[in-house]
Order: structure tokens, then C-alpha cells, then sequence
């Protein structure tokens, strides 16, 4: 395919044109081809990203388009309020009500307080608990152990969980997929966000239900446009 537009010319905001369409379209084959025999849902992150690259999102089918930042999300679910956001991101307290009131999908739930407020706030979307296998400091999600009791204050709150995410440690992501994939398993989960653009086929081979990809289906990020909507 003969590409025109320069890798980071999706962060520009305007409607996508055939021609945009057509490319991720392209790319997002490519991505399902390697998926092979899974069915896991491409996920498109468009953190930094514009119009452009939603619009031709949605129009090559993926399954949702995915935010990292509450302010982004919010910005971007306000212009394109019928799209299927995700929030991906570290879940920061005084940001729930934000990402509640944008996102049909919250991952990333990693605590009873947010558990909490988003019961509070009457959210009915779905949300993924998110665990962290690697046991590594600084790392965001819940210890394995704790998840059982997420879940079931999550289920006691009348909150819709869809299952699990994870960020995998990239020294060994087949054993953090694979031991959530087992934790999902045991606690009655289906869902399995957990794979990446580095490492998806690896994810996807160990059982994901959903892939999160950004610079595959788009090209390379331009930091300059981040959040920047104008």
C-alpha cells in the first residue's frame, strides 16, 4: 500500500479521509492475522492521537478506543460521544468522577476506595480489576491476593466487573499472561485485557480477550499533540 501521509499525521485533528481509512484498515488485518486463532478485540489507544486517527479507527472496526489520561478522555468522549471509550490509565482519585462520566469500560481498578466512589457515583459501565503478577515496586495494580476481595466488594456494589487487566513485566510477559489468565480462570472472569504492541501475540497465545495497540494502527506518536484538541 502506498502511504501519503507522514507516520505521526493522525495526531491532526480533522475527520479521516479514505485514504486513512484504507491504512488502518490495513493495519488492523495485519494485527488480527497475527492474532492467528484468537479472538481478542483490538483495542485502538489513541492517547495523543486526534480526530484523524478515531475517526478511521471506528471506521476500520475496532472494538473501542482507549484513553490513558482522564482530561484526554474526557476532552475526546465530549467530541466523539457515541464511540466505546476505555479508560486505561492509573485511576487517580479525584479524577473518577471524570473518567465515570466519560468511559463505558474503566480498567485499572486497583483499590476498595475506588471501588467505592465509583459505587457512590452510580457508574454502570464495566470495569477490569487490575493485578499486578510481577510483585515489582513501583508497579500499578493489586497484589494477586487481594483481588478475590476486590471482586466481591466490587460484586456487593452492585458493579459490573468484566474481568481482569495487567501490564506485563517485559522481561517475562508469558508468565505475568499466563498467571493472570489462571487467576481470571479460578475467580469465574472471562475477560483478560493484557497485551500490547510489543508483546500481543505473546498475550493472545496465553488466552487475552483484549489487545491494547496505539502505534500499530497509527504510526509513530507525536508528544507534541498530546491532549491538544484545539
Amino acid at each position: 500500500m502506498v502511504m501519503t501521509t507522514s507516520p505521526n499525521s493522525f495526531a491532526d485533528n480533522e475527520v479521516a479521509n479514505e485514504e486513512d481509512v484504507a491504512l488502518v484498515a490495513h493495519r488492523l488485518d495485519d494485527i488480527r492475522r497475527r492474532l492467528g486463532t484468537s479472538t481478542a478485540a483490538v483495542l485502538a489507544v489513541t492517547k495523543t492521537y486526534g480526530d484523524r486517527a478515531i475517526s478511521a479507527a471506528l471506521s476500520a472496526g475496532v472494538s473501542g478506543l482507549g484513553e490513558n489520561y482522564a482530561t484526554e478522555l474526557a476532552a475526546k468522549a465530549d467530541r466523539w460521544p457515541h464511540a466505546p471509550w476505555h479508560f486505561i490509565g492509573n485511576l487517580q482519585s479525584r479524577q473518577i468522577a471524570v473518567v465515570a462520566s466519560s468511559a463505558q469500560v474503566i480498567s485499572g481498578v486497583a483499590r476498595l476506595k475506588e471501588i467505592d466512589r465509583l459505587a457512590v457515583l452510580g457508574y454502570r459501565g464495566l470495569i477490569d480489576l487490575q493485578v499486578d503478577v510481577t510483585g515489582q515496586p513501583q508497579r500499578h495494580g493489586a497484589p494477586v491476593e487481594d483481588i478475590p476481595g476486590l471482586l466481591e466488594a466490587a460484586i456487593e456494589r452492585g458493579l459490573q466487573v468484566r474481568g481482569l487487566m495487567t501490564v506485563a513485566d517485559p522481561v517475562d510477559p508469558e508468565r505475568a499472561f499466563r498467571a493472570t489468565r489462571v487467576l481470571a480462570n479460578s475467580l469465574g472472569l472471562e475477560g483478560c485485557s493484557m497485551g500490547m504492541s510489543d508483546d500481543f501475540e505473546v498475550a493472545a497465545a496465553c488466552g487475552s480477550t483484549e489487545i491494547r495497540v496505539g502505534s500499530l494502527l497509527f504510526g509513530r506518536r507525536n508528544p507534541r499533540h498530546a491532549g491538544d484538541l484545539t
